[in-house]
């Protein structure tokens, strides 16, 4: 993902090229593109004369540019482009981050990420740079490492979550469930990460969580939190330090019982300073790795969707249809669940699958 600034290269349009503020969409889009094809040809031809393009163009001509060969997908050419530009301004952290976006797409990752963390050590607050690092990082697998830049990302800009979660629906529409779940994960930790989970390669550790989600105390969610505390640490997840906050979460079950109280309520002051670290918050989450085969041998998919099409009004029983491996991981995944936030339950945990 590429974020353009746009604005510069609009600033170098032509007096030919001027676009009213009558034109139709179409006029326009018509018009920067002979804009852009028009100042590409003629850097191609400078080249091509042998001319030394450096000493022709100002820096920002050179960034301006770059983002229109860019568009044109000549990432090579804007590659060119970037260098020349860092020459004249080594400085300029723009060029910096064009340029490990040209690499990136060439396939230069390495290069690419040198090429962020320069520009982010002349400006840290360029969001370009700080977003492509971050996600290319977490494209190779270095989600912890990456972990700060998301954290800077949403405290810097109100629209951080809301774009990370873009990140998930977009990776789940591409069907690349590793990197969805990546950026779900992330997306998870900054809302709802604790001391407890919080296991960041970073120094301090980072304060969370952001932006977390709104909280009301019901008795059917505290009961459901205590039962998983205790199962937890009987089976040595979490330590005695839960024994207090299992005794804290009691006298509120209490405390809400004896009024009567059968409702959501928010926490006072009292509550967010006994349980507040902890209520919502997410304390443990078990590694499930992806197994090697998901559907068992008995699994027959056309079947399942025939008797749905054919059978009104489509209530199909699935039965057997996970591999015994798939079916071993989730006897050791459910009964360790602490993520449903904010919901009241009604349904008895830890959960078994009979």
């Amino acid at each position: 993902m590429r974020l353009l600034n746009l604005p510069r290269s609009l600033e170098r349009l032509a007096p030919s090229t001027f676009i009213s503020k009558e034109s139709n969409h179409g006029q326009c889009r018509s018009a920067l593109l002979t804009a852009q094809a028009f100042r590409c040809d003629q850097w191609r031809a400078d080249v091509t004369q042998g001319k030394a393009p450096f000493t022709m163009y100002t820096n920002e001509q050179h960034i301006a540019l770059d983002q229109d060969l860019s568009l044109e997908k000549n990432f090579a050419e804007a590659e060119i482009c970037c260098r020349e530009a860092i020459q004249l301004n080594p400085l300029d952290s723009v060029a910096h981050n064009d340029l490990g976006w040209s690499l990136q797409v060439q396939g230069d990752q390495e290069g690419a990420i040198a090429c962020y963390k320069r520009a982010l050590q002349i400006d840290p607050s360029l969001r370009a740079a700080r977003r492509n690092l971050a996600i290319l990082l977490v494209i190779q697998g270095h989600r912890e490492a990456s972990f700060h830049l998301w954290h800077e990302e949403v405290l810097a800009d109100s629209g951080g979550l809301a774009w990370l979660q873009g990140l998930v629906s977009t990776e789940m529409r591409r069907r690349d469930l590793r990197l969805a779940g990546e950026y779900a994960a992330i997306h998870a930790r900054l809302r709802c990460g604790s001391q407890w989970y919080s296991d960041s390669q970073n120094d301090p550790i980072l304060p969370l969580p952001i932006q977390p989600p709104a909280s009301a105390l019901t008795i059917p969610k505290l009961r459901h939190d205590i039962e998983q505390f205790e199962y937890l640490q009987d089976h040595g997840v979490l330590g005695d330090e839960f024994t207090p906050i299992i005794k804290d979460y009691l006298r509120i079950v209490e405390r809400l019982d004896q009024r009567g109280i059968n409702t959501a309520v928010p926490l006072d002051d009292d509550d967010r300073r006994t349980i507040g670290h902890v209520y919502n918050r997410i304390v443990h989450i078990r590694h499930t790795p992806r197994v090697e085969r998901a559907l068992a041998d008995k699994w027959n998919g056309g079947a399942v969707e025939s008797q749905y099409i054919d059978n009104p009004p489509g209530i199909v029983i699935v039965d057997e249809f996970l591999s015994p491996e798939a079916l071993e991981s989730l006897r050791l995944f459910l009964p360790r669940v602490n993520c449903l936030v904010g919901q009241p339950l009604r349904a008895r945990s830890p959960w078994r699958i009979l």
